[in-house]
């Protein structure tokens, strides 16, 4: 998202809550400011339950 978002011409992020991937988004130099780095994917707090309906 952080590359997409600079494609877009954001220079940087501000997020009510937690940022992932921390050391990616530091290698691309996008300042972002949030509650903190957490590591925990989607995947264990939500599922698929439908698509193309």
């Amino acid at each position: 998202m952080s590359t997409l978002t600079r494609q877009c011409g954001a220079v940087g992020a501000v997020v009510h809550g937690f940022h992932r991937d921390r050391n990616e988004i530091l290698k691309l130099g996008f300042p972002v400011a949030s509650f903190g780095s957490y590591a925990q994917d989607q995947g264990p707090r939500g599922k698929v339950v439908d698509w193309r309906v």
